[in-house]
């Protein structure tokens, strides 16, 4: 990646530690194999967090990066949930 011109930061916040723990391991390897030239993803997990940081060269390339994370992020989560017993909009069993 050259200079990177753009920046986008988020912080992701799960229920538990173990949540986080999870969904991290499960999205690191795909965010290190990201497939681009044009920038650069970095994950973090702080306790119960996840920080992303997203460096670009460019508006389209950092867009990109940005969608195929929060997927990513957003995929995993609900995967989690729905093995835990839970459904996607994040009611339990017992709920229901």
């Amino acid at each position: 990646m050259g200079r990177p011109l753009h920046e986008f930061e988020c912080e992701a916040e799960f229920e538990s530690e173990r949540a986080a723990r999870v969904v991290y391991e499960a999205v690191l390897p795909d965010l290190e194999a990201m497939p681009t030239k044009r920038s650069e993803v970095r994950a973090e997990r702080r306790g119960n967090n996840i920080q992303i940081t997203i460096l670009a060269e460019d508006i389209p390339a950092l867009r990109a990066s940005v969608t195929g994370t929060l997927r990513l992020l957003t995929v995993s989560e609900n995967v989690l949930k729905l093995l835990e017993g839970g459904r996607e909009d994040g009611s339990t069993a017992a709920e229901r």
